[in-house]
């Protein structure tokens, strides 16, 4: 007789698993990358520590794949 593989207990996905391993990943290039930078973006000039910069990019992309999906999905 085969066993279920429920056993009752959490189930992690291999997508969280994939979450949390780019998150520390993320962790761990801004607290090594924490000098100030200047960014120049057509007119606007933008100066201040590396990490805040390199987690407002992080946002963005996250937030920008968000909406790719949420549009993909509305279209079928």
């Amino acid at each position: 007789m085969a066993r279920d593989r429920d056993e009752g207990g959490p189930q992690i996905s291999a997508g969280l698993v994939g979450l949390a391993l780019v998150a520390v990943l993320l962790i761990v290039f801004i607290f090594q990358n924490t000098g100030e930078l200047t960014v120049k973006v057509w007119f606007w000039d933008f100066t201040g520590p590396l990490w805040v910069i390199l987690l407002a990019t992080a946002l963005v992309a996250l937030v920008l794949a968000e909406l790719a999906t949420f549009l993909r999905r509305r279209r079928r």
